[in-house]
């Protein structure tokens, strides 16, 4: 779990591409993390301005906890950012 939230230290610093080393990096060390990890993982995305991958990783917790507010981030908030021209 530390090196899951030492990556929302290192977004919160800029340092968007070492926070996505460092999610992943835990979730390789946990293979069962936790699903906020994933909420981690697609909010650096997001930041980091990958909004195709952080789209993915939020249908992939709207599948695994049913649609719900997730659906509703993806759609309303990443959704109209992706439409968006270069």
């Amino acid at each position: 779990d530390s090196n899951a939230l030492f990556s929302l230290k290192l977004s919160a610093a800029g340092r968007d591409q070492e926070a996505i080393a460092m999610i992943k990096k835990a979730m390789r060390l946990n293979p069962r993390h936790p699903h906020w990890y994933l909420l981690f993982l697609g909010n650096v995305y997001m930041q980091a301005g990958r909004h195709e991958e952080s789209i993915a990783v939020f249908k992939n917790i709207a599948r695994m906890m049913g649609a719900g507010p997730f659906m509703v981030i993806e759609t309303e908030v990443l959704g109209p950012q992706r439409s968006k021209p270069s």
